[in-house]
């Protein structure tokens, strides 16, 4: 860790108040501190280029979500059929719009996965929006399920956008958590030789904030009036024993429901059907000056 805290955040939505009450109550300093979004900065709330202007002015890292995967894709669309603006535009498409270029370039830069590398205490860290297929390398994962997944089909092992039933702990066939598989293969087959990873993800606002062993869901619902949650990883001194080991924890504010705020993305309903990934790559090794 080059920096004393790194501070990974959940989807924002467009909800720049939140983030900045966020930021304020962690004290954010530029000098120590390194700030990493799991994606989904946009779309939904009603200030999605205030945020843009926020992470970019404070130099933080995301991956890219499936929202900023859909406005790319919408700009490919325009820059391509060069289509005239249409009241009947979805809010991806407004947005493609209305972004400026710096805020485009800034989202395209977005890898789909982050190596973030090792930390004391924690293994190896790994940040994706939506989640990951174990035992897959990380230039082999599916780009599009490592923005849009929330399960695995144990039957085919193939990652699924379908929820699995909650809680379901059959590992013998059909859709299971991709965080329960993910621990499983962790606890049972890594530890022997490899070490542990750990990943650090959003997406999934349904299940809330999920923090486990080896895998940590930070999405918490901030745009439909949860909460905007932020993990902490701070850099502390060696033990007794001369290890050194990272402190973490969990800070949070509360979110106001963007349907009682004014924006015109607050009107529009979740888009959850497939379309082609604009990600060209799938993987990041490690964020720049840490």
């Amino acid at each position: 860790m080059g920096k004393d805290r790194l501070i990974f955040v959940g989807d924002v939505h467009g909800c720049a108040d939140e983030l900045s009450a966020l930021l304020t109550k962690l004290s954010f300093s530029t000098t120590s501190d390194h700030l990493i979004f799991t994606g989904d900065l946009i779309t939904k709330g009603p200030e999605s280029s205030a945020v843009l202007s926020t992470a970019m002015s404070l130099g933080a890292s995301s991956v890219r979500g499936n929202h900023e995967d859909r406005v790319l894709l919408s700009l490919a669309h325009l820059e391509e059929y060069a289509s005239p603006p249409s009241q009947k535009e979805d809010k991806h498409t407004r947005l493609a719009r209305d972004l400026p270029a710096s805020q485009i370039e800034y989202i395209q830069s977005f890898p789909v996965i982050l190596d973030v590398g090792m930390i004391p205490g924690l293994g190896r860290v790994l940040v994706v929006h939506a989640g990951l297929v174990p035992d897959v390398p990380l230039q082999k994962q599916d780009p599009f399920m490592c923005m849009n997944m929330r399960s695995i089909d144990l039957s085919t092992h193939f990652a699924s956008e379908l929820r699995a039933a909650p809680g379901r702990r059959n590992m013998n066939g059909g859709l299971v958590e991709w965080d329960r598989v993910w621990r499983y293969y962790e606890r049972k087959a890594r530890e022997e030789w490899e070490g542990h990873t750990m990943v650090i993800y959003g997406h999934d606002s349904k299940r809330g904030l999920n923090l486990r062993e080896w895998s940590k869901g930070l999405d918490s619902g901030c745009v439909n009036g949860g909460t905007l949650t932020a993990l902490v990883v701070e850099k502390v001194a060696k033990d007794g024993k001369g290890k050194e080991r990272a402190k973490i924890w969990t800070e949070s504010v509360q979110c106001q429901s963007s349907k009682k705020k004014k924006g015109k993305d607050s009107k529009d309903r979740d888009e959850d059907d497939r379309e082609i990934s604009s990600a060209e790559q799938a993987w990041e090794p490690r964020i720049p000056g840490t």
